[in-house]
């Protein structure tokens, strides 16, 4: 991709080709529409330096991607998964979207989405695996700390979390015996939600350290092997 070339080369030339890209088509350049592009260019950027620092390491890493909201999607997903290697470890739902914006000026659609890919995401997951019979050793809901400290509008990232975190309590009576834990993170640099765009001033400004990614894994792995023996 040309654009992902352009974005490790020079940012600032990326974000001007695509004001004019935008101009040629016709169409008025909107500097909200650019940045939401790059967002996603920094998405696909980072999925791509992760599968080559995996392979360095030595290990076998296979990248699928699927929309969790559709419930086909994620069901291809699984049945690859288990025709391929013949069984599932561990399970981490880590996928989620936020829109900041006081509920009165919410689309009742943004709000659907972002509680869709949460609670819809891990749903459609669940019923994948119980139509395969097949369930991991542990099962992690990335959650946040916003249900608690979170900025006003929200309310549907909120839910979604929420939804995550008392699905795992109920989980942990699972006839599979599955060990299930909902972490509530704070905000992670370099990857994640509150790593692109301004967010990373504004939490300096607020006195909030983003943790890096190679501590909150960690964490992860410290969760999942608490009391493992």
């Amino acid at each position: 991709d040309p654009d992902l070339v352009l974005l490790r080369q020079d940012r600032s030339a990326l974000r001007q080709t695509l004001l004019k890209r935008l101009a040629a088509e016709g169409r008025r350049p909107s500097l909200a529409e650019v940045e939401r592009h790059l967002a996603a260019l920094d998405r696909a950027d980072g999925t791509l330096r992760l599968l080559d620092d995996v392979r360095s390491w030595g290990a076998e890493i296979t990248y699928l991607p699927a929309d969790v909201t559709q419930a086909q999607a994620v069901e291809e997903v699984v049945a690859r998964v288990i025709r391929e290697q013949g069984r599932l470890d561990i399970l981490i739902h880590a996928a989620g979207v936020e829109r900041s914006r006081r509920l009165e000026s919410k689309p009742r659609e943004e709000f659907a989405q972002i509680l869709a890919v949460k609670a819809q995401g891990f749903y459609h997951l669940y019923q994948a695996l119980h139509h395969h019979h097949l369930w991991p050793r542990a099962m992690i809901a990335f959650t946040s700390i916003a249900r608690r400290f979170g900025n006003a509008g929200q309310v549907d990232y909120c839910a979604g979390n929420d939804f995550l975190a008392k699905m795992m309590l109920a989980l942990r009576h699972h006839p599979a015996g599955m060990k299930t834990i909902a972490l509530d993170w704070g905000a992670w640099a370099e990857v994640g939600m509150a790593s692109r765009g301004h967010v990373p001033e504004l939490m300096r400004r607020a006195g909030i350290d983003l943790m890096p990614p190679e501590e909150a894994a960690r964490w992860v792995y410290r969760e999942l092997v608490a009391n493992s023996g």
